[in-house]
C-alpha cells in the first residue's frame, strides 16, 4: 500500500509542473523585448490571484485554465486537488508563475497574429522613412578648402630663401 502511494505521489509531481515557454516562444519575446515592445502588454491572468487561488485545493489552476487553451492546467488542478493540504507548498508558487507564463504567451500571439502585429509594422515602416537603408552607402564628410586666412598664417611660418643662406 505505501508503494502505491509513493508511486502516486511521484506521478502527481510529474503532472503538476509549471508551464513553460517553447523555444519559439522564447526567440520571439526577446525580439519584441528588443524591439521595445512592453511584454506582457496586459496581465490576462492575475498571478496573485492565481497564487491566492491555489491555497484551495487546485482552485487556483482552474482559474487559470478557464478562458484560455491551456489544457494542462486542468490535470495540474486535478492533482493539487488530490495532494491538498501538501499541494499548497508547490501550488501557490505555480500558480503565479503559470500566470506569467500565460501572460507572456498571450502577448506574444497578440503581437504576432493579433491586432499588436499591426501596430507593429506601422511602427517599423516609420522608423523606416526616417533611417537610412543599411545598405546605402555612406558619404565621409569632404574636408573644406582651406581659406584665405589659412594661407597667410602658412606663408609665415615658413622660412624664406635668404633667411636659410645666411643674407
Amino acid at each position: 500500500m505505501m508503494k502505491k502511494a509513493f508511486l502516486l505521489v511521484c506521478a502527481v509531481f510529474l503532472l503538476s509542473s509549471c508551464a513553460g515557454l517553447s523555444p519559439w516562444e522564447k526567440a520571439r519575446l526577446a525580439e519584441l523585448e528588443y524591439q521595445g515592445v512592453k511584454v506582457p502588454h496586459e496581465d490576462r491572468k492575475s498571478p496573485v490571484a492565481a497564487g491566492l487561488l491555489n491555497i484551495l485545493p487546485g482552485a487556483g489552476n482552474v482559474y487559470l485554465a478557464i478562458g484560455t487553451e491551456e489544457t494542462y492546467e486542468w490535470l495540474s488542478a486535478l492533482a493539487n486537488a488530490l495532494t491538498w493540504p501538501w499541494s499548497i507548498i508547490w501550488g501557490v508558487p505555480e500558480g503565479v508563475i503559470d500566470a506569467r507564463v500565460i501572460n507572456k504567451r498571450y502577448s506574444i500571439h497578440y503581437y504576432t497574429y493579433g491586432p499588436g502585429a499591426v501596430l507593429l509594422r506601422h511602427k517599423d515602416e516609420e522608423q523606416r522613412k526616417v533611417l537610412p537603408p543599411p545598405d546605402a552607402p555612406r558619404r565621409e564628410p569632404q574636408p573644406s578648402p582651406p581659406s584665405d586666412d589659412t594661407k597667410t598664417r602658412e606663408k609665415q611660418k615658413q622660412p624664406d630663401a635668404a633667411s636659410l643662406t645666411g643674407a
